[in-house]
């Protein structure tokens, strides 16, 4: 109990991940607040609940860059040019690295493109804008525009941002400890002050608040540290975790970041030590990303074949979408793929 470990992470991705699938196979609002009614309907309580795989996944992304950071004590530099180039340097790397990921699944999403429309660009319309479509597309970073985006979605877009103000929120971070989370929590604030359930919130300002809460829970070693209290009271952590999703039925998107929280205790305490289950977890969240990537894109395809889309077919999305991941990994393997992005962030190290 005193890491948390990468398997940890992997069956918190693994959650995260089965329940963002969840929540896109079925129809619902995660904005409205369920209540009381909310709970007879298991699959919309699910469904809404579901919402909380993007406050995990960006906890997880601040937690896992500020491990990154602190072993490269980046930090320690007086030269306030050099620390900035550093940092630069730093998110350039790991946004390289998330392209390097994304282009693997977007190269099978152009490929399946090609074999069904005959065209990849036809995707982005037949107007003049439609090639700058296509590379905002290629660089992880399609929302920003009006146009379409096949692969990632908002998301995406709004990580690669957090990557490159990763720098900047971890000093403030330091400063300001856990009142930085507060203050980047003020757009929720908003938001429940003006009760419009149907505010516009898929963008990186309603989730910096999680990014942040990761980058605190890093420095601070704040999951280990409340993992080992609660390390033999298990039942307590399911209580706790049933207490966040009733909170959630009735607060809706602004109880997110208290779920994650929840699922990542329940993760390190019940989940790591439940045996096959945990390991099944674990595996399904090393291959994550390809499947946040792709879930979509595979539910689009099935959905032209005329797969009417019902909670029947979740198994076979996450299997369908699993495998094609476990393909895709494989010949990244074949080639050494990863190997030569290695060498590439190697030589980013050196420059910094």
């Amino acid at each position: 109990m005193n890491i948390f470990s990468k398997k940890d992470t992997n069956i918190v991705k693994g959650i995260a991940i089965l329940a963002m699938v969840f929540h896109h196979l079925n129809s619902n609002n995660p904005g409205i607040p369920l209540k009381l009614e909310g709970f007879s309907d298991l699959t919309l309580l699910f469904a809404t609940t579901g919402k909380v795989c993007v406050a995990l996944l960006t906890i997880l992304s601040g937690y896992g860059l500020t491990c990154s950071w602190e072993k490269r004590n980046i930090s320690s530099s007086n030269n306030i040019i050099k620390k900035i180039g550093r940092g630069f340097l730093f998110s350039l790397e790991h946004y390289i690295q998330l392209l390097s990921m994304y282009w693997c699944v977007l190269l099978f999403a152009f490929i399946c493109v090609y074999f069904y429309y005959g065209s990849v660009i036809s995707v982005y319309g037949i107007e003049e804008k439609a090639s700058l479509y296509f590379w905002l597309d290629v660089f992880g970073i399609g929302a920003v525009s009006d146009g379409p985006s096949l692969l990632g979605g908002w998301y995406l877009s709004a990580i690669v941002l957090l990557y490159f103000l990763f720098p900047i929120i971890y000093i403030l971070v330091k400063k300001l400890k856990i009142f930085s989370v507060l203050v980047l929590y003020i757009p929720w604030v908003y938001y429940l002050i003006k009760q419009d359930y149907n505010m516009h919130t898929d963008w990186w300002l309603f989730y910096v608040y999680a990014f942040a809460l990761g980058i605190y829970f890093a420095y601070n070693n704040t999951i280990v540290k409340v993992s080992s209290f609660f390390d033999n009271k298990k039942l307590l952590v399911l209580c706790l975790l049933a207490l966040s999703v009733f909170i959630r039925a009735f607060v809706a998107l602004p109880a997110d970041g208290l779920v994650a929280c929840a699922i990542i205790l329940f993760a390190k305490v019940v989940i790591n030590e439940a045996g096959v289950f945990g390991r099944a977890l674990s595996y399904i969240g090393e291959n994550s990303a390809n499947i946040w990537l792709m879930h979509i894109f595979i539910s689009m395809l099935l959905n032209d074949a005329g797969v009417i889309v019902n909670i029947g077919h979740y198994i076979i999305r996450v299997v369908i979408c699993l495998g094609i991941s476990i393909l895709i990994e494989s010949m990244k393997t074949a080639i050494n793929y990863n190997g030569y992005v290695m060498s590439l962030r190697n030589r980013l190290m050196k420059i910094g």
